[in-house]
């Protein structure tokens, strides 16, 4: 990361590499690496761009705060309120699924409190399961292990009513 992340003038940049600044060598070695396993339209915009910027991509974790405000008439549903990482492809179904919270509550089968609840759970739990995705594909294994023991301790909070 920290040499991906180094401009062509040394300096690490915290997310982004601005367009120009991308060092060439390192962008053509991205580009032998990783061309070959892209879908032929994605493989040739990457493989024609002049000037590539790299992003960092992240989550967004909406957990510590109240899925909802205003007594219940403000609620975040999907990527409103957490944004998982792009590698999990969750986006859609958090979203479905958020609805699906809303419309028991509107039938009274659990109260917004409720499904506040279950949304946050839902999120911590694919939170920490694609951070395990994203960390096992760089070889983080000291954050990995960490991540995997948050998770464990996040499902027996679960199971005995903690969360």
């Amino acid at each position: 990361m920290a040499e991906i992340f180094t401009d062509i003038n040394g300096r690490t940049q915290p997310s982004t590499v601005q367009q120009g600044l991308v060092k060439p060598d390192l962008w053509a070695g991205q580009k032998e690496r990783y061309l070959s396993q892209m879908i032929p339209p994605l493989a040739e915009i990457i493989d024609k761009t002049p000037r590539p910027f790299i992003s960092k991509v992240a989550d967004l974790n909406g957990t510590d705060y109240p899925a909802s405000f205003f007594d219940g008439r403000l609620v975040l549903v999907g990527d409103a309120y957490n944004a998982f990482r792009s590698h999990l492809g969750m986006a859609s179904e958090q979203a479905a699924r958020h609805c699906w919270q809303m419309d028991r509550v509107w039938r009274g089968e659990i109260t917004q409190k409720q499904r506040d609840r279950e949304a946050a759970r839902y999120a911590k739990k694919f939170i920490l399961l694609n951070r395990v995705i994203g960390l096992t594909g760089m070889e983080f294994w000291f954050q990995l292990f960490k991540t995997v023991l948050s998770l464990v301790w996040l499902m027996v909070k679960q199971l005995v009513g903690l969360v």
